[in-house]
């Protein structure tokens, strides 16, 4: 069952950086995103030049920082490894090596994304900021569109069960 997964607000989160790589779990920031903007979680036969609506919520984001004059990267990796924390060494000792130079990593994803990145990253210096808030479970429903898309929805008010600290 996937986590419901919040954005935050990047505004303060790098003040002091210079540069920053960007690292995503492919699976429930995404879900949740794809259900809050009304599309697709998985469009495989894209026409045109249109990209992933994923793709381009990363990229919104590296431009905000870039217009501040802040450096940035992203962490790519194979489709297969999408969930983070499901990583096997190699793929946690290749972030390490890519990290390598950044002052700050960004994770878009989970609290075990986090741990994952800080298990990760040998270098003490870098800072490993978390960019999405953990706000419940949630249950969605998958809908098939034609041609092979997939999209979420939430198919009841009971499907999302919050998490409180309380």
């Amino acid at each position: 069952m996937p986590l419901y997964l919040e954005p935050m607000d990047i505004d303060d989160k790098f003040k002091n950086c210079g540069s920053v790589l960007f690292v995503s779990c492919d699976v429930c920031p995404k879900m949740c995103m794809s259900v809050k903007k009304n599309v697709p979680y998985m469009e495989p036969f894209r026409f045109g030049n249109r990209k992933d609506f994923f793709v381009e919520y990363i990229g919104g984001l590296r431009k905000s920082l870039e217009r501040r004059g802040i450096k940035t990267g992203i962490f790519r990796k194979p489709a297969l490894k999408a969930m983070m924390c499901l990583w096997p060494g190699s793929l946690r000792d290749k972030l390490s090596k890519k990290s390598t130079g950044y002052d700050a990593v960004a994770v878009i994803g989970c609290d075990s994304a986090v741990f994952t990145v800080r298990d990760s990253i040998t270098d003490p210096a870098v800072e490993i900021v978390q960019l999405m808030s953990v706000e419940g479970v949630a249950n969605f429903k998958s809908v098939i569109g034609f041609p092979f898309t997939m999209k979420l929805e939430i198919p009841n008010s009971g499907s999302l069960v919050k998490i409180s600290s309380d």
